[in-house]
């Protein structure tokens, strides 16, 4: 394998970085991040453009080159402290765990432009990301701490946005305007602001985060490197959690 250039390798190296903690690279920025979800460019390469690098890193190491990169991290890992255990708790994840998690919440091609949502190549580029992560790194319990973290940040944002819609009449009407002189008034209304599909909740994918966090579950935190790892309590019970998001216990009669 031959390694990348000094910056690209040091935009994709600060993935690595604690996220929301310390100051990380453009391709792993806010902005780029929702961009994912609406950007047909971003939201079929980021993810990716993650999982090519965590299997370059891998390559690398197993071949003593790339300047050092045996001893690299990985970008993909759950944080540690103090050189203790990898820990699993909400925003103890790298910057490049968060940027997966929020590919695997918000699987581009979209509905409503005419594609089918489908996580499959997320899925594949997190498979990825996971078989050559290092067990050391702890990619599974970043991915899933990540994921349950982005799952928890979007629920709170769509209930935010639900309850400024239904706080005044005049919200109400802002966020969903009818035309009523028009002939097309029996159509549904176009959704704006909080709620459109360039909201900061956008086109959230219950079911591709219910997939993933399974895949991740039935493989029970199996990794490559160093061969297989037992997925501890505290993780398999955040991945039964999210193999559950978007469902209700309400019965549907079926």
């Amino acid at each position: 394998a031959t390694a990348l250039p000094a910056c690209a390798a040091k935009v994709l190296d600060a993935g690595s970085a604690v996220h929301g903690k310390k100051k990380t690279s453009f391709l792993y920025s806010p902005a780029m991040l929702d961009a994912s979800a609406t950007d047909a460019l971003v939201g079929r390469t980021l993810h990716r453009t993650i999982a090519s690098y965590c299997k370059l890193q891998s390559k690398l190491s197993e071949g003593g080159g790339g300047g050092g990169s045996a001893q690299k991290a990985g970008i993909v890992r759950a944080a540690q402290e103090d050189g203790g255990e990898p820990e699993s708790d909400a925003g103890r994840f790298s910057a490049a765990a968060y940027a997966l998690a929020r590919c695997a919440c918000n699987p581009f091609p979209l509905p409503h432009r005419g594609g089918t949502a489908s996580s499959s190549p997320v899925a594949a580029s997190i498979q990825t990301a996971l078989t050559y992560s290092s067990p050391a790194d702890g990619a599974d319990k970043a991915l899933l701490s990540a994921l349950f973290f982005s799952v928890n940040s979007l629920a709170r944002a769509d209930e935010a946005a639900a309850a400024s819609l239904s706080s005044t009449r005049e919200a109400r009407e802002s966020f969903h305007p009818i035309n009523e002189t028009s002939s097309s008034y029996a159509k549904l209304p176009v959704v704006r602001g909080k709620c459109s599909v360039t909201s900061s909740h956008r086109n959230y994918d219950p079911g591709s985060v219910r997939r993933i966090a399974t895949a991740i579950l039935s493989q029970g935190g199996q990794q490559g490197g160093g061969g297989p790892r037992l997925m501890n309590g505290r993780d398999a019970a955040t991945a039964l959690l999210l193999s559950h998001a978007g469902t209700t216990l309400r019965s549907t009669g079926r």
